[in-house]
């Protein structure tokens, strides 16, 4: 009994450490439709150089906006209302999926407007 036991653990443990060994794959992937194959690339993007500064927002900002987006693309935007932003911002969030906490969007909207409101003046 005690045999059975010890050679159904020994098995089992086999069975995970192959299963988490045995798995690796090489840096192609077979589709499921006949003659593709799906490679991992490896890609850098250009540094945009321009990050918000001033303000306790300016770290929210560059931590959560400049994930997707450069500097410079958000400051060209046209002056927007407040309300606008908001709604930029939520949709930022629940469709694209943005991890910025919802209790952030007031603030970070004032800012981005505020940033936008200078960069037009600016311009002008």
């Amino acid at each position: 009994m005690k045999l059975a036991i010890s050679a159904a653990i020994v098995t089992s443990l086999l069975l995970v450490i192959g299963g988490m060994f045995g798995c690796t794959r090489g840096s192609a992937i077979k589709a499921p439709v006949a003659g593709i194959v799906l490679r991992s690339q490896r890609i850098s993007l250009p540094y945009h150089g321009r990050e918000f500064s001033g303000g306790p927002q300016a770290s929210v900002a560059n931590t959560y906006c400049l994930m997707c987006h450069s500097g410079g693309m958000v400051l060209t935007q046209p002056p927007l209302p407040l309300s606008v932003w908001q709604a930029e911002l939520n949709k930022m969030i629940k469709v694209y999926g943005c991890p910025l906490p919802e209790s952030s969007v007031d603030d970070l909207a004032g800012f981005i407007k505020q940033q936008n409101e200078r960069s037009a003046a600016v311009v002008e």
